[in-house]
């Protein structure tokens, strides 16, 4: 369900759903290496995260999957509000981040 990108993912459908949701933010093989598995509700390319979003479930999400969103509803605003919770490595990476924010 959580890569389903024909689902109208919003703050109400979110909340409602939010303990069927995959919020995994990284797993843990057993050599102790992480992993980011692109599974879960932060990898889904469909979801228009933005301020109520991102307040609302950042401590359940994978900080780089959101920093390479090309979904993200990306504004100075969004970068300045989040600053301790981006990838910043990812997020350079990010070309709409250059083309709507630095062009």
């Amino acid at each position: 369900m959580s890569l389903n990108t024909s689902i109208p993912w919003n703050l109400k459908f979110l909340k409602k759903f939010e303990d069927k949701i995959d919020w995994t933010k990284n797993l843990t093989n057993e050599s102790g290496v992480t992993t980011f598995e692109m599974k879960n509700i932060s990898a889904n390319r469909s979801i228009e995260w933005d301020t109520k979003l991102l307040s609302t479930f950042i401590k359940k999400l994978n900080k780089c999957h959101i920093s390479i969103s090309y979904c993200a509803k990306w504004n100075i605003d969004l970068l300045n509000q989040f600053e301790d919770f981006w990838d910043y490595d990812t997020l350079t990476l990010n070309k709409l981040v250059w083309d709507k924010i630095f062009s």
